[in-house]
């Protein structure tokens, strides 16, 4: 089950996941409530993150315990334009 996910995540088809930025938070969960089931999901209040980088289409989120999170997506400038809208700190490598 666990290669499923992982092949689903990285090498499936698009568009399993969905990111959602509200106001003061972030959440990364399953598209369609099926898949939220058994997908694995992440939330953080935005007020967490210290920093996000954009690396062509990876979305790197840094937090303030030295850890990280990374998602790839064709929307990675956009996630990255909502992110800088709710006053998150970003870079973005040429």
């Amino acid at each position: 089950m666990r290669l499923l996910l992982a092949w689903l995540q990285v090498g499936g088809p698009p568009g399993f996941f969905r990111t959602v930025i509200a106001d003061t938070e972030l959440r990364i969960e399953g598209r369609w409530l099926p898949l939220r089931v058994l997908l694995p999901s992440r939330h953080c209040h935005l007020s967490d993150l210290v920093s996000a980088r954009l690396r062509g289409g990876l979305v790197i989120l840094y937090f303030a315990d030295d850890q990280w999170w990374s998602m790839w997506s064709f929307k990675a400038e956009r996630i990255l334009r909502e992110l800088e809208s709710r006053g998150v700190p970003t870079t973005r490598d040429p």
